[in-house]
């Protein structure tokens, strides 16, 4: 699949097809096909891209046909296909949902050479650091810090922390990155970052919430290492509103002329 990506991509196509081919190969050689991707399609060729990974499709693609058994369900642009499909996925439930007590998933000796990596990951709720933590909703501060590895070249970019919040059904709530907030790390002399996000006075509705922590490359797009579930967030509430999150919103007072109630 390498050979094979190399080739198709070095006579300069007019069409490109890929079908789940950025998922092979070491960081290395995925930073290069994303770039030498992205390269074309800045070019205004014409990418085929076949994949199930809903974020490399969001990233690259511009119209997404959605297929099921060898009929077109829905084609359209990314975030409305993107949503019914996953909407469809959830129904079905196939969906990956978190296990009860799961711990998280950081790979360790399995990197390649020079490939930036995960060293540490811990979450925090009111200052206390735990696996499973209570949060109480729009009053608790939720922080997750980060130290990672990336000896990397000093004209190399820098990776990029993304930081996303799901629910017990697997679907993201939101999510977080240093290459959207625009924000640099801090540097030791060994070539180690540190670094944190805290979500103040958190706004979740009652519910069970999993943290997954992503080291991605600098156009957001390969994933160089991940730490999924560290830690699950217990969020309860005092009022009875319903829903997934609490949304800044404001009541006033209208006028009875701006209403038409006759009859």
């Amino acid at each position: 699949m390498r050979l094979a990506f190399s080739l198709a991509t070095s006579v300069d196509p007019d069409i490109l097809i890929l079908d789940e081919t950025l998922s092979v190969g070491d960081g290395h050689f995925a930073k290069k096909s994303f770039d030498r991707i992205m390269g074309f399609k800045e070019a205004g060729k014409t990418i085929l891209f076949c994949s199930h990974s809903m974020y490399q499709v969001q990233a690259i693609c511009s119209r997404v046909i959605w297929m099921d058994e060898g009929v077109v369900r829905m084609d359209g642009s990314p975030p409305e296909v993107i949503a019914a499909y996953t909407d469809f996925m959830t129904l079905l439930g196939a969906a990956e949902r978190p296990l009860e007590g799961a711990q998280n998933d950081i790979p360790s000796g399995s990197h390649e050479p020079g490939t930036p990596r995960i060293l540490k990951v811990e979450a925090s709720s009111d200052g206390v650091i735990g696996h499973q933590l209570p949060v109480r909703s729009g009053t608790s501060d939720v922080t997750i810090r980060l130290a990672f590895e990336a000896h990397s070249p000093k004209a190399a970019p820098l990776p990029v922390v993304g930081v996303v919040l799901v629910g017990a059904n697997g679907q993201a709530v939101t999510s977080a990155s240093t290459r959207h907030d625009g924000y640099d790390f801090s540097l030791n002399a060994n070539g180690r970052y540190h670094t944190m996000i805290t979500f103040p006075h958190l706004d979740l509705l009652a519910g069970s919430y999993w943290v997954h922590v992503y080291l991605l490359c600098d156009q957001g797009l390969h994933i160089y290492d991940k730490a999924r579930m560290v830690a699950e967030l217990v969020v309860t509430q005092d009022s009875l509103e319903q829903g997934i999150v609490r949304l800044p919103h404001e009541w006033a007072p209208v006028s009875p002329d701006v209403f038409n109630l006759a009859g």
